[in-house]
């Protein structure tokens, strides 16, 4: 941030369960900042930003934060302190992610909250392949599946057609393909127009 010509004016810590932030909130408001960003979880979060846009100086300030509070139920609770606040988190794209919403549709009311399930979901396809190629049947039809060899078949995927893209694994088990963060902007959930998961307004490619 600040090698691209960003000014760090104040930062500051909000401990767990704490509800009294107006030492913060004034602080804040002497700097008179362009963005606060908020590195907090929903409770916190809910409570610094309420009482942040009941103060003048910093009611258009825009809020940036991070995916732990990319949650319906934040954006339902803190209403129009939101508008104007933007979260990145992990995102997935593409028809593989796209078969994998309507799968979920069929089974679920709504979308999923944020992105996370299509990576478990390739973590466990990847787990239960593996089982199956690493499994040893004896002949009391008895089943061993060794750690090593669970390993090694770990070790051996690499496939293009996984629901969050391209996946090869290595020997340590790292699995994970390139992940894109995105950015989402939030908006009062009692808007007729709003939704959920929230609009993406920005992906890396896009820039």
């Amino acid at each position: 941030f600040e090698s691209l010509g960003g000014l760090v004016l104040y930062a500051d810590q909000i401990d767990a369960g704490q509800s009294d932030v107006t030492s913060a909130l004034a602080t804040t408001a002497a700097v008179q900042p362009d963005v606060v960003y908020l590195g907090l979880f929903e409770p916190e979060a809910l409570v610094l930003v309420t009482q942040l846009r009941e103060n003048d100086a910093l009611a258009d300030a825009v809020l940036l934060g991070s995916d732990a509070l990319l949650l319906d139920s934040f954006a339902r609770s803190a209403g129009a302190a939101i508008n104007n606040m933007y979260l990145s988190a992990p995102t997935a794209a593409g028809s593989g992610y796209d078969a994998f919403l309507q799968a979920w549709a069929l089974r679920n009311e709504g979308s999923p909250q944020r992105a996370y399930g299509a990576f478990a979901y390739d973590a466990t396809s990847i787990l239960l392949n593996a089982l199956v190629d690493a499994a040893q049947l004896s002949g009391d039809e008895s089943m061993l599946i060794g750690r090593t060899r669970l390993r090694a078949a770990v070790a051996m995927t690499n496939t293009e057609s996984r629901v969050t893209g391209a996946l090869a694994c290595t020997a340590v088990g790292e699995c994970a393909g390139q992940a894109t963060l995105g950015v989402f902007r939030l908006q009062d959930r009692e808007l007729p127009n709003s939704s959920w998961p929230p609009q993406r307004v920005w992906l890396p490619e896009e820039d």
